[in-house]
């Protein structure tokens, strides 16, 4: 593909992954094999019982042939003249041994019997037929090879026609089976950019109207895999990955950098302002609801000069350490790195953000000089850093930090001149500062 592009200028034939195609063939080859499963079943017993009596046959004939040639040594010695010692003692020996080569036939075919029942008990037979009914647990058993899957599959199917769709997500899949039949199918694929998309606008139209809602991403990620929106290089959206769309849409001028939200509903920022409050006191009251955080201007009201509260029904849950956290993250945001990152570090196909890992790094500089293992270990669980940054703690590892440093190195002057420019804007000094990596 590659090399045609290179050589001669021809365009890029399509392609796709496997993975795309396997499970949709895989649902085709279960759902064919399914009427199949009774005679499946039947064919089983009665092979199981064939064999059975295969094998005893061979024992029978064996105990046949050692009882025949024991009864001739016998008649051979009880023939002989007496007289010729020599003679009765080799042919005395020989009717001993073919004696023993007969007991241990019987021995053989009695352990046989008793070891194999001549039929299939009931709850045998019950197995057979629960394993044969289920032909997708035959399938995706641990003793079914992947030859012996792929056999299956070619004596099923004689060809798969596969194209791709206006160069979109959507696969059309021709199947042509072994009997001459032939059945259309639509799968997707993963596309590298969100144009690409088939809905790519309808998509936007509606991030947009959740995003204006006043959704948070996780909000809004959740609520479009409900309604059965698909990603462009995933199964499903995430908040990492809807935090990246959101920013391409909001380059693109698609959404505001702020939401327009109803009149009369306020955002958390704007609503502590109002009330003189800080940001970490609100934050918290709409966690557990799956409501977007949008306050609603209610008539005004005499405030109470006192509240009464239970002690005793009161109860720690989680501590975390906040107050050292929130200011360090306040103001390395006040230096806007975030723009020098995300330009030199655009978003791919990570889980996390390099920004928000490289950003986590930094105020853990900041509170706790410690190495990256104390980190994700122990220091990052601790605090408040899950619900300022929005990383889950599972995903918080050193390999992780090991590979965001790798990829901060490099930048190293570029970030030094971005902070240096920004530094005594933001803080009114004229003073340089100090970075160090």
């Amino acid at each position: 593909m590659r090399e045609s592009e290179g050589r001669v200028g021809e365009p890029l034939c399509q392609s796709f992954e496997a993975s795309s195609l396997e499970s949709l063939i895989e649902h085709l080859v279960l759902t064919a094999l399914e009427p199949a499963a009774v005679e499946l079943s039947l064919t089983a017993a009665g092979s199981i019982e064939s064999e059975r009596e295969r094998i005893e046959r061979h024992h029978l004939q064996a105990v046949e042939r050692a009882t025949y040639e024991a009864s001739l040594a016998r008649r051979r010695y009880e023939e002989v003249d007496p007289s010729n010692r020599l003679v009765a003692a080799e042919l005395e020996r020989n009717w001993e041994s073919r004696l023993q080569t007969q007991r241990k036939a019987e021995e053989s075919l009695n352990r046989f019997r008793q070891e194999t029942p001549s039929t299939l008990t009931p709850e045998q037979r019950h197995s057979i037929l629960q394993l044969a009914s289920d032909f997708s647990m035959l399938w995706h058993s641990s003793s079914t090879t992947n030859i012996d899957r792929q056999a299956i599959v070619r004596s099923l199917i004689k060809d798969i026609v596969v194209d791709v769709v206006d160069n979109t997500e959507r696969l059309s899949v021709t199947v042509h089976w072994a009997g001459g039949f032939e059945s259309q199918h639509e799968t997707r694929r993963h596309v590298r950019s969100f144009d690409q998309l088939d809905g790519a606008a309808h998509l936007a139209e509606r991030i947009q109207q959740l995003y204006n809602g006043g959704y948070p991403l996780s909000e809004i990620a959740k609520q479009l895999n409900h309604e059965d929106y698909k990603p462009a290089k995933q199964e499903r959206f995430t908040r990492t990955s809807m935090g990246a769309l959101c920013r391409m849409l909001r380059r693109r001028g698609v959404i505001a950098a702020t939401p327009n939200i109803k009149p009369h509903y306020w955002r958390a920022g704007k609503l502590c302002e109002s009330l003189g409050i800080k940001k970490p006191t609100l934050s918290g009251w709409p966690a557990s609801s799956p409501q977007p955080m949008l306050f609603k201007e209610l008539p005004s009201e005499p405030v109470p000069d006192r509240v009464t509260v239970d002690v005793c029904r009161l109860r720690v849950e989680r501590p975390r350490e906040f107050g050292a956290v929130w200011p360090a993250l306040k103001g390395w945001r006040k230096l806007r790195p975030d723009q020098c990152l995300e330009e030199r570090l655009p978003p791919g196909q990570e889980e996390i953000a390099w920004a928000a890992v490289i950003t986590l790094l930094v105020v853990a500089r900041f509170c706790n000089l410690s190495s990256e293992l104390h980190i994700a270990d122990s220091w990052y669980r601790s605090t408040a850093w899950e619900d300022l940054l929005g990383v889950p703690i599972e995903k918080v590892n050193p390999e992780r930090l090991y590979r965001a440093l790798d990829r901060a190195l490099p930048l190293k002057a570029q970030l030094e001149k971005h902070l240096r420019q920004h530094w005594g804007g933001c803080f009114k000094s004229n003073s340089t500062c100090c970075c160090t990596t």
